[in-house]
């Protein structure tokens, strides 16, 4: 399309670049049914494995965990205030560079 419009007038460049859009939007649009189709056979699909790794993995932890989390989590849903059980409660051995008194010693 760059190369057609270089040479045209204000008004005929503008009208070009208009139809070459409408028509991209347009097929954009009748293929969209489609698109979603395929998107929602693909989550469906994952969904099916997903839920059969968790339901794999529930067999291996202990029931009283599984309660414990799910306590947790419930009660960090209701108030954010209570420590967040998504976040690591590991001491990692280089936590301590990321802190900004080693980025100053470079």
């Amino acid at each position: 399309v760059a190369s057609s419009t270089k040479e045209m007038g204000l008004g005929t460049c503008q009208d070009t670049l208009d139809d070459h859009f409408s028509n991209w939007n347009w097929k954009k649009i009748t293929v969209l049914g489609w698109t979603l189709h395929k998107k929602m056979v693909q989550a469906i699909k994952w969904m099916k494995e997903h839920s059969k790794a968790i339901a794999e993995l529930k067999t291996t932890i202990q029931l009283a965990l599984i309660t414990e989390w799910k306590a947790e989590i419930e009660s960090w849903e209701e108030d954010n205030f209570s420590p967040n059980p998504f976040e690591s409660q590991f001491n990692h051995k280089w936590s301590w560079c990321f802190h900004s008194s080693c980025s100053n010693k470079r």
